[in-house]
């Protein structure tokens, strides 16, 4: 339930910061000159939608599921067992 809520949570926050970075954009930033805000088609670099798509599903996959195992299996396997000979030291 919880994963549920914070992921519906998640989702409503990038929609609503979206709103809000471009009314900050145009109130706060407006004096920005144009030639040096970004557009949206030199974020790209000129790259296909297509091959963003693809480094985008990539980069989900690795900060989603490949950082927390790394994480995971240096915390759980490397440093736990080497805490033991801290003592109560271990937690600072």
């Amino acid at each position: 339930m919880w994963t549920i809520l914070v992921f519906v949570a998640v989702v409503a926050l990038f929609f609503i910061s979206g709103a809000v970075a471009g009314l900050l954009q145009t109130k706060a930033f407006g004096w920005i000159p144009e030639w040096f805000v970004m557009d949206s088609g030199a974020e790209s670099g000129g790259f296909s939608k297509s091959a963003l798509l693809i480094v985008n599903i990539a980069s989900l996959f690795v900060f989603v599921i490949g950082i927390p195992i790394v994480e995971e299996l240096y915390f759980r396997g490397f440093l736990l067992p080497r805490l033991s000979c801290l003592g109560v030291g271990a937690v600072f």
